[in-house]
């Protein structure tokens, strides 16, 4: 497996040699079961400088994820101003887009919404890299 794949791999299994994903549904452990070893995670986080591609790869999509789904929430309650022209196009992209992320075997539009609400932060702000990585 190419190391950037491993990468995110050992990211969402907390694995050090982590097998290729065939299907989520018949991993050998549940990542939340692997989370729970103290010495796994600690692992994970002292390689974390290691694994920057990967990590920052997920938070600049995850920070898209919560901005997009504010754009298009505001743009369909008519928050922000723009031509009813503009407003449409601006749907249309914003909603290409999900469905580029979604593809076959992508990011279902439900999973793309709770990733995009979930780093948002009660003062209306995003959750920083760091709180991210945490």
């Amino acid at each position: 497996m190419p190391s950037e794949a491993r990468d995110f791999h050992e990211l969402y299994l907390i694995e050090a040699e982590p097998e290729l994903i065939q299907a989520f549904w018949v991993l050998r452990d549940s990542p939340g079961k692997q989370r729970e070893d103290k010495q796994a995670v600690q692992r994970v986080r002292e390689r974390i400088h290691e694994l920057n591609t990967a990590t920052i790869s997920l938070y600049i999509t995850a920070i898209y994820l919560a901005y997009a789904q504010r754009v298009s929430q505001e743009l369909q309650l008519g928050q922000l101003h723009a031509s009813p022209r503009r407003r449409q196009v601006l749907m249309d992209l914003l909603d290409d887009v999900r469905q580029q992320l979604g593809g076959s075997h992508g990011i279902i539009e439900d999973l793309q919404d709770l990733i995009g609400s979930s780093l948002w932060k009660a003062d209306d702000t995003t959750l920083t890299y760091y709180e991210f990585r945490e």
